[in-house]
């Protein structure tokens, strides 16, 4: 998951991302959004980064698309199992490697 470059700068677009690993040397293969942004282009809701919790869960009730219930957690744990829970079941711990919070949760029970 990557969010801002070396630099801290936030991508704000694939193609930016997209751009910084072409300097980089690397292949763009496959890419997508992985969750909701605040104006300021921040994370809404949950989002872990190599093991470092950089924005709070919100378990907050409001307004649009991000707080329809159930809303989601996706993480990725050490040994990189995917696992997508509910965010009123979610459990933080020292596991989670990566990590973000979206809704509404499209895919429940497989």
């Amino acid at each position: 998951m990557y969010w801002n470059d070396d630099k801290n700068q936030t991508f704000k677009s694939l193609q930016n991302f997209k751009n910084w690993l072409d300097t980089k040397g690397q292949k763009l293969v496959f890419a997508m959004n992985g969750g909701k942004y605040e104006p300021d282009n921040s994370a809404q809701g949950f989002f872990i980064k190599e093991y470092k919790t950089v924005t709070p869960l919100d378990t907050t009730n409001g307004s649009g698309n991000f707080y329809l219930k159930p809303n989601e957690v996706f993480y990725t744990t050490t040994d990189n199992n995917a696992v997508i829970c509910k965010t009123k079941n979610f459990i933080n711990n020292s596991n989670i490697k990566y990590a973000t919070q979206s809704g509404p949760m499209l895919v429940i029970s497989g």
